[in-house]
């Protein structure tokens, strides 16, 4: 270990036996706490002098051997010999290590700790290696720490123009004000700036603001005051600019609105309700308006002459003309309650005494009265007559309206079978109904009659009789379908070919069916009854007798074989044409006549459930010898015809 470091403070730390004496071999290392007095209190050491073999004397403030084996001295040990102190001494191998100066202070060459160097406006701890290197670890208010230089140095922060506040900063331009002066606002980036505050108009103190739109004023010039957001605004309507700000206008008896320049010229703009500004004096004075007799709402007016309510008292009603009258309402007669109205003509009331009801105009009207009525009659309008009490052999019969029947009167369909008691007769049930009937009489057993019958039957002699419908064309059936009657109705049915509920029928089917007639004799084929096709393939023909009838009969078939030859809208009619070639073909559009009329074809008619017509074969010419023979079938509903032909060959 050389001088050099020796002149440095050191610290020691035993860290094992070396000459055999002292603690008991084999113990751990670093024991000097439990053994060593002086290392409890880590002191530090400060070499004098280099000894080969030196000796440290008891305390660590003694010298200190250059050796790397150093003499310490220990308190307690038995096995040592004691020497010139009384001490115990054995040999132990040391650490030493550099030691520390405390804070402010460093290392002198002769071992002892010196005070750092002091450094301009610096607050905080010193440290420093050597008397010229000091460095500062916190400066004074209103400086930064300059470590640009060597050694680094306070220095003062840039100042902030109004501010009043001690400055802050960690560098040159990061200067931080606290507080700015009066009428000044402080912005909230760095270097802090204090901003003049906005200017108040017309205003006489010093501003204050945080920030550009707040500023705040204590005192306006005269003629203006400080509102609520702290501007100043001129003197409000009714007062005037004085010494002490806006004074209120002088008041005016009766006035609700002043304007003034001074304390003595007050002029009225506004009189308080039921009041009027008289101009026709000066100065101008509030005067009351005319009174309205019944107003019950404050009159107002502009002159004298134009009182105007807005509401009348009850009973009376206000005229829509100026000045304003209250009318009494014209009288209800009757009435109990106080009468309301509008004008002159609608008197209402709203109760009217017993014996009266209210009407729908709001008027008393009496009661129907009751006759044989013996108490107060009651109601609620016109109909609603109520009596408690009758004369005597007089009956009260409750209802919508009372009334007071005699006691020799029975209920309908009732006769008296016996006297009254307290006014009640005694009635017994007429004999059993009449059929049909719906209200009886009877003044006693055996001598009930009807007096009315129920629909679908007629009154007569006290009876009633069943009405035909279907007879007398009261029913309501379809024309497509048949009517039964029935006792007190009727019944309908749609005809076949037909569906519905009797009073409307439509179709089963539309049109006539693909072979939908059906000839009878004479022109039936092989004495059949009736025959579907006469002249099949166009080889028969049915031979006749120039100057005879032949009797043309048909039935018409729907599209759903059923027969429709009676119904209404069904019709045929005959035509005729000459056939030259007797081959069943109309070679000629030729007609021949059929009828009483030359030229049309003959009509058919309905009989016995065919359509027929008798054709006069008189009038055919002499030639050709054969003839056809078209037989046409006609709805006149839906237009659907069926056509079908014959050959007639003269014998």
């Amino acid at each position: 270990m050389t001088e050099e470091r020796l002149r440095r403070p050191w610290l020691i730390t035993v860290k094992g036996n070396v000459g055999g004496r002292g603690p008991t071999s084999g113990q751990a290392d670093d024991q000097s706490g439990a053994f060593i007095t002086p290392l409890e209190r880590r002191g530090r050491v400060r070499p004098v002098h280099n000894l080969t073999n030196g000796a440290l004397v008891a305390g660590l403030s003694r010298t200190l051997s250059a050796c790397a084996i150093a003499v310490a001295t220990f308190i307690g040990c038995a096995d040592a010999p004691p020497d010139e102190e009384g001490l115990g001494e054995s040999r132990w191998a040391v650490e030493v290590a550099p030691g520390e100066c405390q804070p402010g202070t460093y290392a002198s060459d002769d071992g002892s700790c010196t005070q750092c160097t002091g450094i301009s406006d610096c607050v905080g701890a010193l440290t420093c290696t050597k008397a010229t290197d000091s460095t500062c670890t916190e400066c004074a208010s209103g400086y930064f720490l300059d470590t640009s230089v060597t050694p680094a140095a306070c220095k003062t922060c840039t100042a902030v123009s109004h501010c009043v506040s001690a400055v802050t900063c960690t560098t040159a331009s990061s200067s931080e004000c606290a507080q700015c002066a009066e009428g000044y606002w402080l912005s909230g980036s760095l270097p802090s700036v204090c901003t003049p505050c906005s200017a108040v108009p017309f205003c006489i103190s010093p501003l204050t603001c945080t920030k550009a739109s707040d500023s705040i004023c204590s005192s306006c010039v005269h003629g203006f005051y400080v509102d609520d957001r702290y501007q100043c605004r001129a003197c409000q309507p009714g007062t005037y600019a004085s010494d002490d700000g806006c004074t209120p206008c002088p008041s005016i008896p009766d006035c609700g609105a002043t304007t003034c320049t001074n304390a003595t010229d007050s002029t009225c703009t506004e009189c308080d309700s039921g009041y009027f500004l008289d101009t026709s004096v000066a100065p101008a004075v509030c005067k009351p308006c005319t009174a309205v007799s019944d107003c019950v709402s404050p009159v107002t007016c502009t002159t004298p002459s134009n009182s105007k309510c807005t509401q009348c008292g009850e009973g009376t009603w206000m005229s829509r003309t100026l000045p304003s009258l209250c009318t009494p309402c014209n009288p209800v007669p009757f009435c109990t309650t106080a009468i309301s109205c509008t004008n002159a003509s609608d008197s209402t009331c709203s109760a009217c005494p017993s014996g009266y009801y209210l009407d729908d105009r709001y008027q008393c009207a009496p009661c129907t009265p009751i006759a044989s009525c013996t108490s107060s009659v009651t109601c609620e309008s016109a109909s609603t007559s109520q009596c408690t009490e009758c004369l005597a052999d007089f009956q009260l019969v409750d209802g919508e309206a009372d009334s007071c029947v005699p006691c020799d009167a029975c209920p309908a369909g009732q006769y008296k079978s016996g006297g009254c008691v307290n006014g009640v007769p005694t009635c017994t049930a007429c004999d059993a109904a009449v059929a049909g009937c719906s209200a009886m009489s009877c003044t006693g057993p055996g001598a009930s009659e009807c007096t009315a019958c129920l629909p679908g039957y007629r009154l007569d002699a006290g009876g009633c009789v069943n009405i035909d419908e279907c007879s007398d064309s009261t029913a309501t059936c379809s024309p497509f379908a048949s009517c039964t009657d029935t006792l007190g109705s009727f019944e309908c049915a749609c005809n076949s070919g037909y569906t519905g509920d009797g009073m409307t029928c439509t179709p089963s089917c539309v049109g006539f069916g693909a072979d939908p007639l059906l000839w009878g004799q004479p022109l039936a084929r092989n004495g059949q009854t009736e025959d579907t096709d006469p002249s099949a393939g166009g080889t028969l023909k049915y031979r006749y007798q120039k100057g005879g009838t032949i009797l043309v009969k048909v039935r018409a078939l729907d599209c759903s074989s059923v027969d429709v030859t009676s119904q209404p809208n069904v019709g045929g009619t005959v035509h005729v044409y000459a056939d030259l070639s007797c081959d069943g073909v109309a070679d000629q559009e030729l007609q021949i006549d059929r009828g009483t009329r030359t030229g049309l074809p003959g009509t058919m008619d309905k009989a016995d459930g065919f359509l027929a017509y008798n054709l006069n074969t008189k009038v055919f010419p002499s030639s050709p010898a054969c003839f056809v023979l078209e037989v046409v079938v006609r709805d006149t509903i839906t237009g659907n015809e069926a056509r079908e032909k014959t050959l007639l060959q003269r014998k």
